[in-house]
Formats: C-alpha cells, structure tokens, sequence
C-alpha cells in the first residue's frame, strides 16, 4: 500500500535546524570528473566573468571565496528557447554533490529583470516537469525523437524573469553524488539549495543583488518555506563576511502542501459538495459517510501523535492510516488526483502523457550531448527511492506553515494560488491553512473577502489579499496551473512580480 501511495504523490510536484553560511562555505568538494573538460577559471572577488561569455563547451569556475566549490556551465542558446540566451550545467556544493540546473535569461529585459528558481515537488520529482510541460520556454512534443523536437512556449514566465530550474533534491533528476551521499528531509535538502543560491549569485557578478522569488508546485509547498527560511537566515553570515546578502523578495507557492492536516480535513467537503468547475459530486454517498468517519479518526490521530507530540512510531500509525483512509480517497473512483474533472490515463506516470515524452525527450543522446549530461546517466522524471526515505521520516507531518508566518512577519512575500479542480492539494485544504496558521496580520487577512478575479475583463478566478499574503484561486486549473492556464498564469505572475500583488 505505501508503494502505491508513493507512487500517487511523487508527481506532486531529523529535527529542524537552519543551515548558516559558514555550514555552507565548509562543505568539501570532489573534482570535476575529466570527461566534462573545460579549464578551470578562478574568479577573484571583482571578477567580471558574465552570463554572456559562456560558450557552448564547459566552463569550470572556482570562487576565490570558496574554492572547493566549482561551477560547471555551458551555453544551450539556440535551444528550447529561439528568444532568449540559455544555459545548463552542475553546481557542486559539496562532498561531490553535484546539483543540475537550467537557466534561461527573460525574454523581456535579462540585464534589470528578477530572478526566478522553480521547483517540482514529489519529493523527487524534477523539474523538467515544470521545465517543458508547465512554464517553461518549450514543451516536449508527443513522441519527440530530437533535440530540437520542442515547440516554444509563448507564456513561458522567462518573459517577465530569469529563472532557473532545479533537480533537487541530491539524487532527482539530473542531479546526483559522487559518493553515494543521500537527503531524507527537507532541512537537508535546504543546506543544498541555499548552497546553490549562494555560490551561483556570487559566480555571476550581474545577478548579485537582484531581487530573488522561489516559486514551486506541490511539495513544493514543504521545500519553499523552509528553503527561503534558510536563505534569509544564512545573510547575516554574507554581511558579516563583507558579501552581498541574498536580495529574497517573495515565494510563490502553486497547489501546495505547507499544511497536511487541513489538506486531510478537506477531501470530504472536496468530495462530497459540489465544486465549481466539476459536474455534480466526486463521490457517491456511500463512500461520502465513509470518508467523513475515515477523516474524523485520521485528525484525531495525528493531533494528538503528530501535532500535540511528536512520537516517531505512534505519528507513524497515525499518518499511514490518514494516507491509507482519507488522501486516496481519489482511487475510489479512479479520478486523476490532479484534475477532478478526468480518470488517470491508463498506463502513464502521473496520469498524464506528456511526463513519459519528456522523460523519453531527456534520455535522447542528442539531448544529454547539449546539456552536457555525463555519458550513459539515465534520466526518471521521479525518484521513488527518496520519496520513499521523505515518507519513513514523516518529512510530510511537520509545521511548515510556521516557516511560512516567519517569512511573512520578515516582509518576504508569499503567493499562495491553487487551481480550482485539483483533488490532492485542492482550494478547500488551501483556504483551510491560510486562514488558520497565526500571524499578526491573520485576523485582517481574514477579514478580507474572495473577489473576482479578472484577466483582459474576463473572470479567471478568486483573490483576497493583506499586506505581504495574497491567495488565488484560479478557475478551470488543475494541480499544474501553468499547465491547465498558461495566459492566465503568465498574468497574475507578471502581476505580482511589477506590482507586488494580484488583484
């Protein structure tokens, strides 16, 4: 049964400590394997190396800051994206752990615009899947046979901002340890990320400074508060080093995941009402009584062992029960848990298609020979294996939504926005969290009302916002908005990045 959970929630997309930056300038590093060439560029502080004067073979750069730390980069202009320079490459950020990026500069002005990072969820799944199925520069063609086998994405968020795609954690995607090394929670897998961010802005002198969003889907709603939690703690190690702190403005969190429980108390509602957008009700009545007793006994079980206290082996009955009784409570009817309004399609990853061509897209030799991918690596769009080890730590059961009250109280942003006909991080469970978890601006964010929401005088969705939280929700979109709505996507992004706000 827990294989088959997995395998549900990868697509989706210890005990807590913040990394700080001296954590991360002591990670060792392994070399850079021969195969990849390139000679090494050692880069002074004042060091002028740019975006723009990567080619197309490998660079190898080392920070006199951190010297056993190296980026490997080349250019891949010309591909995916006919609009914009764009590259891909490895980030080593310690003990040989090599993090897997790719990075496309905006269409609209690369010098002045935002950064962006994406993230897919899971845990464990990579970020191609937002790369070429969601917002992307390019989408994978069905059946693709070659490189240039994509068709450009016109919506794309590379018009408003430069962003780059992450495989993480270690292990996911492209990304993977020399040595066998392996992440099992979120806070582990923070250390990586804000190693990454640290090293990368620092490497390209031009993006110093510039204003930073950390956006994601699924779990992402996990990774981004804890991620962004540490970035922001880890600059008072920049300042006090003399380096140019980290410039975090906002997070944008899509079908997320910072509050399991209210996600468990909404499937009956979700189920058992109608839903704008879905014909008639989810499930029959039947199974509506049986879902209202199953989640009854689910939250009563996980407050008081997951919540209340913590105890490993109790919070762990507890949590296999709530996965068991009430989250697949999808599979009852065979609903595709990321569109309520389809069945899975028979046969494929995720319930959809398009995962497969781009996981077969990814594993073409041309492919790999341009992103510069070691020879023979076989790419999976998901890692079940580190899904697997997140599940036996219950990374799922701890209080993300405090990371995410922290931030707020700090001034960073948060965009909270939830397409409408998603079963497994559905609206109900969005609106349940963000109204419950305490800040000082709760009782005014409360007190806001949904209003619509409109794109070019058309009605798109709901919003209601309050200092730096704003929650939308958006009509006629599954779990992967971007995918489902990309004009209106690509609206509310260039909303919140040039107003700071959706409305």
């Amino acid at each position: 049964m827990r294989a088959h959970l997995l395998a549900l929630l990868l697509p989706l997309a210890g005990a807590f400590r913040i990394p700080f930056a001296d954590e991360v300038d002591s990670f060792a590093s392994l070399l850079v394997d021969e195969t990849h060439g390139g000679a090494d560029t050692v880069l002074s502080p004042a060091s002028d190396i740019t975006l723009e004067s990567i080619t197309d073979d490998f660079h190898v750069l080392v920070s006199a800051e951190h010297p056993r730390h190296k980026v490997r980069i080349k250019s891949t202009t010309g591909w995916c994206d006919p609009h914009a320079r764009s590259y891909s490459g490895y980030l080593d950020v310690g003990y040989g752990k090599e993090l897997y990026f790719a990075y496309f500069e905006s269409r609209r002005d690369p010098s002045s615009d935002p950064v962006m990072m994406w993230i897919n969820g899971g845990p464990g799944g990579s970020s191609a899947m937002g790369l070429y199925g969601e917002l992307g520069p390019c989408t994978v063609n069905p059946g693709a046979k070659n490189l240039n086998d994509t068709t450009p994405n016109p919506h794309s968020w590379n018009n408003e901002a430069n962003i780059f795609f992450l495989d993480q954690p270690i292990s996911v995607g492209f990304s993977h340890a020399h040595n066998g090394q392996e992440v099992s929670n979120t806070p582990q897998a923070a250390k990586d990320v804000v190693a990454f961010i640290q090293i990368f802005f620092e490497t390209f002198k031009e993006l110093e400074g510039r204003a930073l969003h950390l956006s994601g889907e699924s779990y992402g709603g996990r990774y981004l508060p804890v991620f962004a939690s540490a970035v922001h703690d880890a600059n008072a190690g920049l300042v006090a080093a003399g380096k140019t702190p980290i410039n975090l403005q906002s997070v944008l969190i899509g079908n997320g995941l910072p509050d399991l429980y209210s996600m468990l108390e909404s499937f009956q509602p979700l189920g058992c009402t109608p839903q704008e957008g879905v014909n008639g009700t989810i499930l029959n009545i039947e199974q509506c009584i049986a879902l209202r007793s199953n989640t009854a006994k689910c939250l009563q079980l996980s407050t008081k062992h997951c919540l209340d206290t913590h105890d490993p082996v109790d919070c762990g009955i507890a949590f296999d029960y709530c996965m068991i009784q009430v989250f697949s409570a999808s599979t009852w009817v065979h609903l595709n848990p990321y569109d309520a309004r389809l069945h899975c399609f028979p046969g494929e990853p995720g319930c959809y298609a398009f995962m497969s061509d781009i996981e077969k897209y990814l594993n073409l030799p041309d492919v790999q020979l341009k992103l510069g991918i070691p020879k023979g690596y076989k790419y999976s769009m998901m890692t079940p294996e580190l899904g697997a080890r997140f599940f036996l730590q219950q990374d799922w059961t701890y209080k993300t939504w405090e990371y995410v009250a922290e931030l707020l109280e700090r001034g960073v942003r948060v965009l909270n926005f939830v397409g409408m006909v998603d079963w497994v991080c559905n609206h109900i469970g969005q609106e349940i969290w963000i109204e419950k978890f305490d800040w000082t601006g709760k009782a005014a964010f409360n007190a806001e009302k949904l209003v619509d929401w409109k794109v070019d005088g058309k009605k798109a969705g709901y919003v209601k916002s309050h200092g730096p939280l704003t929650f939308l929700k958006i009509l006629d979109a599954g779990h992967m908005v971007p995918m489902d709505q990309p004009a209106n996507s690509a609206a509310f992004l260039k909303a919140w990045l040039d107003n700071g706000v959706v409305e």
